[in-house]
């Protein structure tokens, strides 16, 4: 075997796996990134919103997450509740803000307490469901 073409063929191969090595870590280093619009996320990721950010971030961010993934489970307010001990629960990133569960079984969404009884304020203690 030649010289050149073991030189060659290393090259080659340091080359194919830093790209691939890139495209992964690239992919992985945004997940789960602030985001406006797709095109601020990997190739294979969308950039999603939960009505909870819609609403209540200025530049309307979302999450770069993988496509037809939507939302993370549990981390994007808005999204899922969470159930701990029995009761369905969800989280606020801004305070003074409640968000409340819609039911107490697997169809759960996080809503805000006027979506669920119009006389409630915003910042209301979630109503019994």
């Amino acid at each position: 075997m030649s010289k050149t073409f073991g030189s060659r063929s290393i090259l080659l191969a340091l080359g194919l796996g830093f790209s691939l090595a890139t495209a992964c870590f690239d992919e992985a280093v945004l997940e789960n990134e602030d985001c406006a619009a797709n095109s601020d996320c990997w190739k294979t990721q969308e950039c999603v919103r939960t009505a909870y950010q819609q609403e209540n971030n200025a530049d309307g961010f979302g999450w770069c997450r993988p496509e037809g993934e939507g939302c993370a489970a549990g981390e994007q307010p808005g999204c899922e509740c969470l159930l701990e001990a029995g009761v369905r629960t969800c989280t606020s990133l801004e305070s003074g803000v409640s968000l409340c569960p819609s039911a107490n079984d697997e169809s759960c969404t996080c809503m805000y307490p006027p979506d669920i009884d119009p006389m409630l304020e915003p910042s209301a203690t979630c109503p019994t469901i």
